[in-house]
């Protein structure tokens, strides 16, 4: 029993953690799955919006081609207040040396965004990024969002030529509605991760639950079964089972009440026979008579009984059995009565009674009539 309750909860636990595993990678699959759409939304929506901040500023930097040199800031400011992506604008002017580049102007569009640089001043191009120097062949933007007084821009650089003079312009422009828009898809996703982690923890402790459940029933009943056993071989039968339990396990101990319950029903036939006979050596020896078909043995070993000890139940009844095998249903009838009038409350012999009278009246309508 030990054994194979032992090798029933490793099963189990088993299923369990294979079931666990699999909550565990499907988890884990939505989450990359998820990731990998975040980026591609990401993706999508910077390249979409890099394309939008270009066109523009392309187009302002289109409108300033035929201005003059002095009324470049005028027109900046100009054409550029009409839109109110744009924060701030910047033109860097080309120094002899190339890593470096002087701001000849500044021109703010809004009053909520400044920038720290002075007029005239010189800045070295970031060798990293080298958006200056890119941005005297063509118009590029620098795809980090940054934020200032709470606003979250970009810088989209343009070159611009003047009358022979090349200029390049930054643009500050701002990412307020593209952010908002990743933002909120990223907490979207954020809280569907969350809810996938939740239902994912709560499913595997739902299965080690039920595992626990099973477990412990099936491990109270073997136990139970285990001392029930023990004491059925012991020869005490007062033993039921509960049978209230899982299909598998209530069909377990059903059939071993039903075993209870045949052992009980053999015993008190054996302790019947063999309590109201003390002659039991003798006894026993008549009913193999009866079974090895030795008829006129077992009659005459039981008359001798019933001699020995005229109140012996056990005696007539089997004498009763011996005659109806003999076809003498009169004298099988004889002793079936006597052992009724020993002990009434025995229904089998009440049952053999009837089945002799039954017999004693279709042997007399098929037996043939005596003809003179």
């Amino acid at each position: 029993m030990k054994s194979s309750s032992a090798l029933s909860r490793r099963f189990v636990m088993a299923i369990v953690l294979i079931i666990s595993a699999m909550i565990v990678i499907l988890s884990l699959a939505f989450h990359y799955i998820l990731k990998t759409n975040l980026l591609v939304i990401r993706q999508t929506l910077v390249q979409n919006n890099e394309t939008t901040l270009i066109q523009k500023a392309r187009r302002v930097t289109d409108m300033l081609k035929n201005v003059k040199d002095e009324k470049l800031a005028e027109n900046i400011a100009r054409i550029c207040s009409s839109d109110h992506d744009f924060l701030y604008v910047i033109v860097f002017s080309k120094t002899a040396d190339e890593n470096y580049f002087k701001v000849r102007e500044k021109i703010p569009l809004t009053t909520a965004f400044a920038v720290n640089i002075d007029t005239n001043a010189v800045v070295q191009e970031d060798k990293d990024t080298n958006y200056l120097k890119k941005g005297l062949f063509g118009a590029i933007v620098d795809p980090q969002m940054r934020l200032t007084d709470g606003m979250y821009w970009q810088s989209v650089y343009t070159p611009l030529t003047v009358h022979q003079k090349t200029y390049v312009l930054e643009y500050f422009m701002s990412s307020a509605k593209t952010y908002a828009v990743l933002h909120e898809y990223s907490e979207e996703i954020a809280r569907i991760k969350r809810f996938i982690m939740l239902l994912g923890l709560s499913l595997i402790a739902c299965v080690f639950t039920a595992a626990f459940v099973f477990m412990h029933n099936f491990s109270l009943l073997i136990t139970n079964l285990s001392k029930s056993m023990k004491k059925a071989a012991s020869g005490h039968f007062d033993i039921n089972l509960n049978t209230e339990s899982d299909d598998e396990l209530g069909e377990l101990a059903h059939s071993f009440n039903g075993l209870i319950e045949e052992l009980k029903a053999k015993e008190k036939n054996i302790h019947t026979l063999e309590n109201r006979d003390p002659l039991s050596d003798i006894f026993r020896t008549g009913v193999q008579f009866l079974k090895d078909n030795r008829l006129d043995d077992a009659v005459r070993l039981f008359t001798a009984i019933t001699l020995l000890k005229p109140d012996g139940f056990g005696s007539y009844f089997n004498l009763g059995v011996a005659f109806a095998k003999k076809r003498a249903y009169d004298s099988s009838l004889a002793m079936f009565e006597r052992a009724h009038d020993l002990n009434p409350s025995d229904e089998l012999t009440a049952a053999y009674i009837d089945k002799v009278k039954r017999l004693m009246t279709d042997y007399a309508r098929t037996a043939p009539e005596s003809t003179e």
